[in-house]
């Protein structure tokens, strides 16, 4: 499963956790505060995914351990229904309603050990992320091949009208944003841009991740791509911004 989706497929479960917190379901002892954990560590697993600040095979894993949940919490939803019926058909002491409750505090216990497991590992063995600098994309490194790119064409006509310039106009500085939940592809959409005849048509131009970098950093490669030599840069991001500003005055 792409990072993104993952994503937003946790965000979900961390919603549906959620409403069962706040309804104070009881469905066994410490079921309250096994909820409240679960959504912690999602909601912490979710910050990773977006800040970029996993692997493939993390992905996988958390993948994995996402599809438990939700299996998990059609679970609770189950027997909260089943806690709502009328007081007339409950059975408290009903055999197969006390072997259901233990099941589902042992996978809630059996899931919060495996978050914690995945975090230990992440602990033991750290993967430094890479130094270099992201590359603008190219053909044969695209994030999706362009033949299987599904209901782009409208909101890519729309961002290519913003590009182009009519005749006589005045040029002028222009920030166009995407924007949308995770995984609805908006860096693909991005990427088709940059790659687009409309796009190339510009002097200079810059593909960068803004992640976890800081303005000084993310000034700094943004200078290296467009400024030809690479200049001496300062780690001051105010003076970034003007020595930007300054080089691609009048350029398009």
């Amino acid at each position: 499963m792409d990072a993104g989706l993952l994503s937003a497929f946790i965000k979900e479960l961390v919603a549906r956790l959620f409403v069962l917190a706040e309804e104070k379901y009881k469905l066994y002892k410490d079921f309250e505060e096994d909820v409240h954990f679960l959504m912690e560590e999602l909601a912490m697993i979710t910050s990773a995914i977006d800040e970029q600040d996993t692997l493939h095979f993390k992905v996988k894993e958390l993948h994995q351990l996402a599809q438990k949940m939700e299996d998990c919490i059609d679970c609770i939803m189950y027997r909260a229904s089943k806690e709502k019926q009328p007081w007339y058909r409950i059975n408290p002491t009903s055999g197969n309603r006390i072997r259901s409750r233990l099941q589902l505090a042992k996978e809630m216990k059996r899931l919060k050990r495996r978050l914690q497991e995945a975090h230990e590992r992440k602990e033991r063995y750290p993967v430094p992320r890479p130094s270099h600098p992201e590359l603008p994309p190219s053909s044969s490194d695209r994030l999706i091949a362009r033949e299987d790119l599904v209901g782009i064409d409208a909101p890519m006509k729309e961002l290519l009208e913003h590009l182009a310039e009519a005749k006589g106009q005045r040029k002028q500085m222009k920030v166009i944003s995407i924007v949308g939940f995770c995984g609805l592809g908006k860096t693909v959409l991005a990427q088709e841009l940059y790659d687009s005849e409309v796009g190339r048509q510009f002097e200079k131009r810059a593909w960068v991740s803004a992640g976890q970098q800081n303005p000084e950093a993310l000034l700094t490669e943004i200078l290296r791509q467009v400024h030809e030599p690479p200049p001496l840069v300062n780690s001051d991001a105010r003076q970034l911004s003007i020595d930007l500003k300054n080089y691609l005055n009048n350029k398009r």
